[in-house]
Parts: C-alpha cells; structure tokens; sequence
C-alpha cells in the first residue's frame, strides 16, 4: 500500500540548488526523496503520478526572510528562541502524520 503523501512527478523542468533539470521527482511519506530520472528500481509502483508536460517545478521554496517563528523573535536573541525557531521551519518540510 502507498502512503498518501507519496507521488510521482514525471517530465518535470526541476529547479535544484545548482540549475535546472529535466525530468522526474518522487515524493515519499510527503518527503522529497528523489529528483532525476527513475528507474526500476526506485519502487513507484501504484504511486499517483502526475505528468508536468515540461512544466516548471521548484521543490522545496523556503521563504528566507523571516523574523521568527514558532511564537519567538530573532530579535528577542535568546540561544533557546533562536533553537525554537529553527526547529519550527524545518518542520515545516515535512508531511503531518
């Protein structure tokens, strides 16, 4: 059984941190786990699949101008807010479960 937050986005223009590519993203338990082309041995079967025509696909934007997060401040400068801060956007990735 796929998990519902899994998916496969074939024929995709795929904007990565060094340029872009043509191909495919797979996405497990609503985690990025593989952009490329996929093989036979990447195991997407039954996985929905959406095909992108060649259309743009830009995995994982993060909005880097913050001012804090998670009820803290940057400005509040505290190792524990800054900790808290951190630890809220980078849950942010992930798939709820």
């Amino acid at each position: 059984m796929v998990d519902r937050g899994s998916l496969w986005i074939r024929n995709a223009a795929i904007v990565t941190p060094t340029g872009k590519i043509e191909g495919d993203c797979i996405v497990r338990e609503g985690m990025i786990t593989k952009v490329g082309r996929i093989t036979e041995e990447d195991d997407t079967q039954g996985y929905p699949v959406i095909d992108a025509q060649g259309d743009l696909l830009c995995p994982g934007f993060i909005d880097l101008h913050v001012h804090g997060g998670g009820g803290y401040d940057f400005s509040d400068a505290t190792p524990e807010g800054r900790a808290e801060i951190v630890r809220f956007h980078s849950s942010m990735g992930q798939h709820p479960s």
